[in-house]
């Protein structure tokens, strides 16, 4: 049995529960505008930050044209999740007021979207052990983190991607060892992806000031500092462990 889904659904092995969920005091603000209602936005095919403090906007251009923006807009609020869910309705004028004062581009596109609904921010506990008999837990359920990388899902699919390697070369008593192999191969890497996460989440919401200025001179070496997330390799990894992904038998 496998486990995944989001950081407030996981499952655990031996809890079934989501106790390790927590909640990290940020919550976003979703929404899909067209492109022509943006009339302030410099250049709605980039893919763009606005950071100020206690809040950032990621947009960038969606649809075959790129006739769409989509937007992430985070802010450091509420301080405690109250709903049970990961997903509140929230009065409609509580979008745009959470950017009052902002660029015209950003409350335009907040406004244009018009979308009263809050998503909470989780991250999970790092967990010890991500396996106990023949059940096994990857992704979100393994890992949550929060989303200012934008490897939630690329991570979960090199998980199973990897998960599915191992297993293939288990033999039919032998799957904890392979779950073992797993989690050995697995989670250093998504416990720094984690971690930087959430250092990321509270450098773009910084006020004005010297950290800031620090702050964007860092962000001009993104493709650099980055690169370790960016040009990791399952397939490369897996060779490394010992394992051989199906088609790469000659290499390993």
């Amino acid at each position: 049995m496998t486990g995944s889904g989001s950081a407030r659904k996981a499952t655990h092995p031996g809890t079934g529960s989501a106790d390790d969920a927590v909640y990290s005091g940020t919550s976003a603000f979703r929404g899909i505008v067209p492109a022509e209602n943006l009339p302030s936005l410099p250049d709605p095919q980039a893919i763009q930050f606005w950071m100020g403090a206690d809040a950032h906007l990621l947009h960038y251009a969606i649809g075959p044209g790129g006739e769409a923006v989509n937007f992430f807009a985070v802010v450091a609020t509420p301080p405690i999740w109250l709903d049970e869910g990961s997903v509140a309705a929230v009065q409609e004028e509580v979008p745009p007021a959470s950017f009052r004062g902002w660029h015209p581009a950003v409350t335009e596109m907040i406004k244009a979207a018009a979308s009263p609904i809050r998503w909470g921010l989780f991250t999970v506990r790092p967990l010890l052990r991500w396996y106990r008999g023949l059940v096994v837990i990857l992704g979100d359920a393994a890992h949550g983190m929060l989303p200012h990388h934008g490897q939630g899902a690329n991570t979960t699919i090199e998980d199973a991607f990897a998960l599915a390697v191992l297993l293939a070369e288990a033999k039919p008593d032998g799957l904890e060892p392979a779950f073992a192999r797993f989690q050995q191969m697995r989670r250093a890497r998504t416990r720094k992806i984690q971690r930087s996460s959430s250092v990321t989440s509270s450098l773009l919401h910084l006020p004005d000031g010297p950290a800031v200025r620090a702050r964007d001179e860092k962000v001009t070496r993104v493709a650099e500092d980055f690169a370790w997330i960016h040009e990791y390799d399952v397939q490369q990894a897996l060779r490394a462990a010992g394992a051989a992904p199906a088609g790469n038998a000659a290499q390993a």
